[in-house]
């Protein structure tokens, strides 16, 4: 019987433009990333719970909420709060508010910058997974 297969790190993509929601999970996918959508904080926090992602993905700002508010909700969870968070914005002065955040992408994002920080996030993290929990990621 040949080896089980680990399972592709999973992604929370968190975007309300519906375009650039499904053009960063096509570029996820394509890379080798099982991804979880969706639109608003309501949404991103009903999915975390349940998807358990290895890194979330969040804009800034949405019209329900923000990519902030994710965070702080994150970064409270008694069993998931060293899940990484990446913030995603179209401006500049944004990049001041990560305090708490993994990484920062600026919008429009550069694809090769933004798969090479969602690479070495998920690899940071699911290191630290498996030596915690004794399993891969």
């Amino acid at each position: 019987m040949p080896p089980a297969t680990p399972p592709l790190p999973l992604i929370l993509l968190v975007e309300d433009n519906p375009d650039l929601r499904a053009l960063a999970l096509d570029l996820l996918e394509m890379s080798g990333y099982q991804v979880v959508g969706a639109d608003g904080l309501g949404t991103a926090i009903a999915a975390f719970e349940q998807a358990q992602p290895d890194l979330v993905l969040t804009d800034v700002k949405f019209p329900a909420g923000s990519g902030l508010a994710l965070l702080a909700h994150i970064r409270a969870h008694p069993a998931r709060s060293s899940t990484p968070v990446m913030l995603m914005s179209g401006e500049r002065e944004q990049a001041g508010a990560i305090m708490g955040a993994d990484g920062f992408v600026q919008k429009p994002f550069d694809v090769e910058a933004l798969l090479t920080s969602v690479a070495e996030l998920i690899a940071r993290h699911c290191a630290t997974a498996s030596i915690e929990a004794k399993t891969a990621c």
